[in-house]
Parts: structure tokens; sequence; C-alpha cells
């Protein structure tokens, strides 16, 4: 039955083509995308999260094995069966494993169930790409995505939706959800442009996969203790497929006191901190005048940057951060305070130091505000961008029984980032309803919320916005002419 599954024409005709790998059977990434969507419909089960990993799907052996366990398994329930209903709301639907894509659910869905009152006044645009950009879509969601695609007219620019797709780093969640709801543009040109964007990243994202682990294993025997971030742990640990998640870098976090040994480090690795040159050959060294900025303003070195021979990843970037905020704001959490509160996991082959669950949504949620209200940020266009939303999404689904809200809060204040961290869950929850406990919103609320519709607060020129954000949001242009505060 799983052989008949895969269906490309392979000669199956011994025991040992089972243990062939998938890949020399044709089955590319895309097409396992496929395969798991269909075993699921197929046998009525949905793969548990930490099964969707490279090795269950290695070979056809490996795959029958997977299959079995999960028929005979009381944990692997059909859909519809006692125990095993999907949960209500955006929390259980968007990556939750609850809601598989089935022919006789999707018939029966209803389109108007799958927009949020929120994004009611997105251009359609926007309300495409918060259906689309996510791990997993409800069968209401995709008959909304199929409408607004094939329906002439909602007045749908194709061209523009890719460009917002791209923007906030979403393309590749686009890209796997078009084509395993079968949603893919008939324009072969867009289809390979969404496909080529996805299957690139795949080989990109292994090759920084490789450079991560060959980092890490030097830094422990150098006794560098690094801890993994952001999404950089997401894309090689949370999301399910490596083709997901695009990384601009690689983000971790380095005690203070080991930043110098950490430099000396990279030096030797061939790793120089400054910019890729005009004719793309070297990296020029960044002036004195930065290095000493950056040291006395940022809570992150300058990041180091390698060249590379890699085709699908021409350069190598380290993003090294000694504090979760800048010493203009006046708040510090320290990476040795993460360090302290981190163990050691699995990424990409090595041990590595891993933050707590708390301290990751802790993390995520911080980011979110910094660049959101950073006028740098604003001015280069990326201070709202919609992969910071889907990261928090994920963690807070993929480790809600592992997230204790209790040291959420205890953290936040210790550390006085409760703000801060209300600030991204609250955004997060008003474009997600449902997925942010309302309870751990009501603890972590300031008394006064004006700071929601400001920015440059970290600048210390403190402005507020004269739009709304939901409005700011899918507007590209919404940083164009901002004004600056007077300096407090």
């Amino acid at each position: 039955m799983v052989a008949g599954v895969i269906g490309n024409g392979a000669a199956l005709d011994d025991e040992k083509s089972f243990d062939v790998p998938l890949l020399e059977l044709g089955v590319d990434s895309l097409r396992l995308v496929r395969l798991v969507a269909e075993l699921e419909a197929i046998f009525g089960f949905i793969i548990d999260r930490s099964d969707l990993a490279s090795h269950q799907f290695a070979t056809l052996r490996s795959v029958c094995e997977l299959v079995e366990r999960y028929s005979g398994s009381a944990e692997a329930a059909p859909v519809g069966a006692p125990g095993n209903s999907p949960a209500s709301g955006e929390g259980a639907s968007a990556t939750s494993p609850a809601a598989p894509h089935t022919g006789a659910v999707a018939s029966a869905a209803r389109p108007e169930d799958a927009l949020e009152p929120a994004h009611a006044g997105f251009p359609v645009e926007g309300r495409l790409l918060m259906l689309t950009a996510r791990t997993r879509m409800t069968p209401a969601q995709t008959a909304l995505a199929r409408e607004i695609i094939n329906d002439p007219s909602h007045g749908l620019d194709r061209g523009a939706f890719i460009e917002l797709a791209a923007r906030h780093r979403v393309i590749n969640l686009v890209a796997r959800s078009l084509d395993r709801e079968q949603l893919m543009p008939k324009d072969p040109v867009m289809h390979s442009l969404l496909r080529g964007s996805y299957l690139y990243n795949t080989h990109r994202n292994h090759g920084l996969r490789t450079e991560l682990a060959l980092l890490f294993r030097t830094f422990t025997s150098n006794g560098i203790n690094a801890v993994v971030r952001k999404g950089t742990y997401l894309s090689n640990s949370l999301y399910p497929d490596p083709g997901l998640r695009y990384m601009v870098d690689l983000d971790i976090y380095v005690p203070g006191e080991e930043m110098d040994r950490y430099c000396a480090l990279m030096t030797g690795l061939g790793y120089i901190q400054g910019s890729k040159s005009a004719n793309g050959r070297i990296i020029e060294p960044m002036s004195r005048d930065e290095e000493v900025f950056s040291r006395l303003h940022e809570s992150a070195l300058p990041p180091f940057w390698r060249l590379t021979s890699d085709p699908y990843v021409d350069i190598f970037g380290i993003d090294a951060s000694h504090d979760v905020m800048p010493p203009t704001s006046g708040k510090s959490l320290p990476a040795a305070d993460i360090l302290e509160r981190s163990t050691r996991g699995r990424v990409g082959g090595e041990d590595v130091w891993i933050p707590s669950a708390e301290d990751m949504l802790l993390d995520l949620g911080v980011h979110l505000y910094r660049e959101a209200t950073w006028i740098c940020s604003i001015e280069a266009g990326k201070d709202l961008c919609l992969i910071r939303f889907v990261d928090i999404v994920e963690w807070i689904q993929g480790m809600r029984d592992r997230i204790d809200a209790e040291r959420v809060v205890a953290l936040a204040r210790k550390y006085d980032l409760a703000p801060e961290l209300y600030y991204g869950l609250h955004y997060t929850h008003i474009l997600y309803p449902g997925v942010v406990d309302v309870a751990l919103l009501d603890r972590l609320r300031p008394a006064d919320l004006g700071y929601l519709d400001e920015y440059g607060l970290l600048d210390r020129r403190p402005t507020t916005w004269s739009t709304a954000f939901l409005d700011r949001i899918f507007d590209p242009g919404h940083g164009a002419g901002i004004s600056l505060g007077t300096p407090a």
C-alpha cells in the first residue's frame, strides 16, 4: 500500500528495493510533502511533529515501519475517533496535527470561517498570505485560498503577492502550502518561481546547518559556550521541513566574558567582521569607528562573514549577541543568564546549548518588539516581518506542554521585559487569535498601553504612529517619511 502511494513508477520487486533511499526513487522535497499528506489521508492518522524527521522518510522501509507503528498506536487514532476531534480556534487549526486536509472534510468547509475578523481589512494579497504562510492549512483556509486564487473578482495581483511573501520572508511556507494543497498557480513561470525558492532554500539551509554543526563542534572543543537562538534553532528543530524558514545568518548567544575568545576563534576560522565588497569577491573589514560604536551601543557584535564556494550559500554570516537588549534601553538580559538556564540538545548532529522554553519565548517576543520599533529597522522596511509572528506561533504550539507560564512571567518581571514581551504577544494574538494564552497576556499587560502605538523608544526618540498596526503590516511603504520625536 505504501509503495503505491509513492507512485513514481520505480521498480520495487525485491527486498533490497525497500532500503534504497527515497531520493534515488525520485521522491524530492515536494514529493515528500505530498507523500506525508497522502499517508495521513489514506491511513487516517496524523504524523506527530517529532516524527516529521528526515530519518523517518529515508527509505521505503522506514516509511512502512512508521505507518505500521501509527496504524497500531492508540495515540494515532483516526480523525473523527473519540478523543481525537480537532479543537476549535486558531490555536488548533494553524499548525496543530489535529486538522488534516482530506477531501471529505474540505468539501464541507465554509470559506468564511477561515478569515479572522482582524484580517478583513487587509488587501487581498495580505489575506491570502495569512491563509498560506503557515505549516498547516485547515480545510476552510484551503477553500478560501482557492477561491481567492481562482476567482478574478477578488482582484489578486499575483506578482504583488509573491513580492509580499518574499518581503515577509514566508515565501517558502507559501510555496509548500500551495503545492501541498494543490493551489499552485497555473502560470508556469510563477509555479517555477515558488518551487525554485523552496528547493533553493532547502539546499541553502542544509549548507547553513552543516556550517553550524562545524562551528558548534569547534566552540565546544575550545570552551566557548555558545547558545543557539531564534530562527537558527527553529528552522533546524521545530519547523517540519528544512526548506520552510529562510535564514539570513546564524544567530547565537555568547556570554560577554567569552566574546574576545569567540572573536579570536572566528578569525582563525576565516571569518571577518565587515561587509561584502562591491564585486562580491572579498569581505572588507569594518573600520575601527564601526567596531567601537558596536561595542558601546549594541547588544550584538557586528556579524562575522565568510565567503564560500557553496552554490546555495554564497556567504556564511554568524550573528553573536551577548545580551537581549541594547545598552541604550537601560535594560539587560545577559547571555550568561540564558546559558545558565539552557540545556544540551542536538542540532545538526551536534550537542549544543538550547535556551529554556521560557527564555526562547521571551527572546522571540522581545526581538519582535525591537525590530518593530527601531527606527533603522523601520527605514529598512523590515520592522513588521510576518515570519517573526509565525515563529512565536510555532514555538507556542510546538512547546505548549513545556512552557511554564509562571516562569515566563517571573523572567519577564525579573529583567523588566514584560512590556516588550507583551508587545510581541499582543500583536501575535491580534494576527493569530487563540494561540497566545489570554491569561498570560493579562498577567504581562502594563498599566499604560500607549507604547503599543509608538516607535523610536530604543532610539530615545519616541513617536506615535499615524496609522494603525493592521494598516501598516501589509503596506510596504508605511515607513516612508517617518518623523522623529524629541530626544528623551
